[in-house]
């Protein structure tokens, strides 16, 4: 007999309102991109260690990738960062997700087991660190990360 690859298991009022507060979380950078995508706005966010260092951060150009993948750009929004449609669609499964289970108000589990979502999750974490390091290394090499360093308020108070 096989396995079934999803059960269905009582919600219980705590899951449930795990699920809405998870669901709220979810959805709010996709609905931001979209109203931004579909507005004349631009995002009031800025990214305080940037500000502080002059470099990116490991998330410099998420917004601008939701936004792009919004508009359907999706060149655009892999071109802002790699990583942001595969962050994006992660967000939209859970939304779906808790949305399906708040509706049915049953957890669905899904029997692919722990050992490999954490294999997974740290393949994309080692992944994602050797592309930030990649586009640091690229800043240096280049002499506009001396430059942004010089001109940021920690760079210019350790004197730098």
């Amino acid at each position: 007999m096989q396995r079934p690859l999803l059960v269905y298991l009582p919600l219980a009022p705590a899951d449930r309102q795990h699920r809405l507060i998870g669901l709220s979380l979810v959805a709010s950078p996709i609905v931001a991109a979209h109203w931004l995508a579909h507005s004349h706005q631009t995002s009031p966010l800025i990214c305080p260690f940037h500000w502080l260092t002059g470099l990116p951060c490991p998330g410099c150009g998420l917004t601008r990738s939701f936004v792009a993948i919004a508009r359907g750009d999706w060149s655009g929004a892999i071109g802002y960062h790699p990583f942001g449609p595969l962050l994006f669609g992660v967000l939209l499964g859970l939304g779906l997700q808790w949305a399906v289970e708040l509706r049915v108000r049953r957890r669905l589990v899904w029997l692919i087991g722990r050992s490999l979502w954490r294999a997974i999750g740290r393949g994309l974490l080692i992944l994602g660190l050797v592309w930030y390091s990649a586009r640091l290394y690229g800043l240096w090499s280049s002499g506009a990360a001396a430059l942004a360093w010089s001109r940021s308020p920690l760079g210019q108070w350790l004197g730098g």
